[in-house]
């Protein structure tokens, strides 16, 4: 389990990686879809995205992106100021085509969010 840091008002980018039994990376497929849900477990996910599209807000999993078998997960500001500043769970799925469209679990991350300090940033 890894801690993932991020902030109120930021947009925030993570690559994930799927690893099989083996701990070798799985390449998703065409028809495979990566799936990302955050929030408290037993309660109804804050964010849901997955790599078929976008929410309302842009946010998105790509497959294979930065490379083969890496995934990005990109959080626009808009989808992170769901979330009050705390703890939730990060929760990694896999939809195999190759296996009857089956959901498969991967991993749960701790997601913190923090609320973003206050003053411009940029360069002076």
């Amino acid at each position: 389990m890894t801690l993932i840091q991020s902030h109120k008002n930021r947009k925030k980018i993570i690559d994930l990686t799927i690893l099989d039994a083996d701990d070798a990376a799985i390449v998703p497929g065409s028809n495979d879809v990566v799936r990302v849900k955050i929030g408290r477990r037993g309660k109804t996910p804050i964010l849901d995205i997955d790599s078929v599209a976008a929410t309302a807000n842009a946010s998105t999993v790509t497959k294979n992106s930065p490379s083969s078998g890496k995934n990005r997960l990109e959080i626009t500001r808009a989808d992170m100021d769901l979330f009050q500043p705390g703890i939730y769970t990060l929760e990694l799925a896999f939809v195999d085509n190759a296996d009857s469209q089956e959901i498969k679990h991967v991993d749960h991350q701790v997601f913190a969010v923090q609320k973003t300090m206050t003053g411009d940033v940029g360069i002076t």
